[in-house]
C-alpha cells in the first residue's frame, strides 16, 4: 500500500531501470539521466543475451566501470 502523500512522477531523482532494479541519483540531473539510460541499456542487453534479468551486483559493477572510464578519460 502506498502513502497518500506519494505523488507519481513527482520525484525525478528516483528512476526505474528494470522491474526489479531502481536507481536514486544525486548531483547534476543530466549526468544522472545519462547513467540511468546506460543502466537501462545494460539491463536490456543482459536480458536479451542471457535470458534472465540482470543481477543488481552485476549492474552496479558495469555502471561503476562505465563511470570510472569517463572519470579517467
Amino acid at each position: 500500500m502506498f502513502s497518500k502523500l506519494l505523488v507519481q512522477s513527482a520525484n525525478r531523482r528516483v528512476s526505474t531501470v528494470a522491474a526489479h532494479v531502481g536507481v536514486a541519483q544525486a548531483g547534476a540531473a543530466a549526468d544522472g539521466r545519462q547513467i540511468v539510460a546506460r543502466a537501462r541499456d545494460e539491463a536490456d542487453n543482459y536480458e536479451s543475451t542471457y535470458g534472465v534479468p540482470i543481477a543488481p551486483n552485476v549492474l552496479s559493477s558495469r555502471l561503476g566501470e562505465y563511470v570510472h572510464y569517463f572519470t579517467i578519460h
